[in-house]
């Protein structure tokens, strides 16, 4: 179970350590942090995109909070909209209110949670 968590939690700490270096690279970050959670997913016991799925959840559901916590930005702080070297993915969380982001966040994980431990319930109600 310990190892599985460390799996899973890879990707997320490796993109939290190599940003807070100060190195921001969105498309090489994105690229590392998809590649280490195939890595987790084939690893892992099960299908490999479930260990896949559910390491790139928790990335997403906790990068960002971390992130911004570690630096002494707002909870919920997406970077300056006028930055042109701003993320995709912060430039549309500026379209939506924050409580609906911890919604999305939260249902995120559920869902790659789901995935990887209830697969076998949710495939059982389909008749």
């Amino acid at each position: 179970m310990i190892i599985q968590f460390i799996l899973l939690t890879i990707p997320l700490i490796t993109h939290l350590i190599v940003d807070w270096q100060g190195v921001v690279r969105h498309k090489l970050n994105a690229a590392y942090v998809l590649a280490l959670s195939l890595a987790a997913g084939i690893l892992l016991p099960g299908y490999w995109w479930q260990g896949t799925l559910f390491a790139l959840s928790i990335h997403f559901t906790f990068f960002d909070p971390i992130y911004n916590l570690t630096h002494g930005h707002k909870l919920f702080y997406h970077g300056d909209p006028r930055n042109p070297d701003q993320a995709w993915t912060d430039k549309q969380w500026e379209k939506i209110p924050v409580y609906a982001e911890v919604f999305i966040r939260l249902w995120v994980l559920v869902v790659g949670y789901s995935v990887y431990f209830e697969l076998d319930r949710i495939i059982s109600y389909i008749p």
